[in-house]
């Protein structure tokens, strides 16, 4: 038989690893979500049903992206044409080019989110906030911004420690390294 083998598009590939990364960590969310106590007061399933949803959310995108994907190639290889067919070879090195940058902005956010998370106990949220957020911005403005960039950083989580520690009576980590 005459089968027609299936080809991806470089962005179809990175669309598919995406879709089944969310699938298995929606599925270790999920049995995580399962293996959480009940409450002890309260609706015993309480502490379950945002971790619940959440990992129920991740299963369901993850699962659309790959179909969705899975898809898109079936109707392009029943039609005949190629992933990339129609590209000129500029166009092709442009959208290899475009897909490096996309990412490495978003493994440099990982980065960046895993740093936060090893900042936010020892400086506390306002510093670890302010250098987090600093980065992000500078990651998708610009350095050309760097004003902007600082004055939202600033006052984004000045504010935001304000709100919860006066207003909502939540309080954030201080910053141990400053005694305060």
């Amino acid at each position: 038989m005459g089968e027609k083998k299936l080809e991806f598009s470089s962005s179809q590939k990175t669309s598919l690893i995406s879709g089944f990364v969310s699938v298995g960590v929606g599925a270790v969310y999920l049995i995580m979500s399962l293996a959480l106590p009940r409450a002890a007061v309260g609706m015993p399933q309480a502490p379950k049903v945002f971790p619940l949803g959440l990992s129920i959310i991740m299963l369901g995108l993850g699962a659309a992206l790959v179909v969705q994907q899975y898809l898109a190639v079936l109707q392009k290889a029943k039609s005949g044409a190629s992933p990339a067919a129609g590209k000129q070879p500029a166009a092709k090195a442009k959208e290899k080019g475009k897909l490096e940058d996309h990412t490495k902005k978003i493994i440099l956010t990982v980065a960046n989110g895993v740093m936060y998370a090893l900042l936010f106990s020892p400086i506390g949220y306002v510093l670890s906030t302010i250098i987090f957020l600093g980065l992000e911005l500078l990651l998708f403005s610009g350095l050309k911004r760097w004003k902007m960039i600082l004055t939202v950083s600033l006052v984004f989580s000045i504010f935001v420690y304000v709100l919860f520690s006066t207003v909502l009576g939540v309080y954030l980590p201080r910053m141990p390294i400053l005694g305060l």
